[in-house]
């Protein structure tokens, strides 16, 4: 299973994916995701549970992901992080506000 977290800065996206580590599922954040790829893919491949935490702002940046488990064959879930905690990301409240009014549901 691939599970994908979607929200904005501080909506506990990491939180949750960090939880469901826990729970056996390797954790990859985005950015991982592009570097690590020959980490992802055989591991998708392979059958094991999964979870890419990120903003995923406009659904279209959730493609690659989709396509990836497509070609395994294997189930995504789709989650929103909504939970309001403050960012450890530092973002500037200009590109905060930008972000919310971005966000494709």
């Amino acid at each position: 299973m691939l599970i994908l977290i979607r929200g904005l800065p501080g909506s506990g996206k990491s939180t949750l994916a960090r939880e469901l580590a826990t729970r056996g599922f390797a954790h990859f954040e985005a950015d991982m995701w592009f570097e690590q790829r020959g980490a992802f893919d055989p591991a998708l491949e392979a059958g094991h549970n999964i979870v890419v935490s990120n903003t995923f702002i406009k659904r279209a940046e959730l493609q690659p992901y989709l396509d990836a488990a497509q070609r395994f064959g294997v189930a995504v879930e789709i989650r929103r992080a909504t939970d309001a905690w403050p960012s450890l990301h530092n973002v500037p409240d200009a590109v905060f506000r930008q972000m919310v009014r971005d966000f494709e549901a």
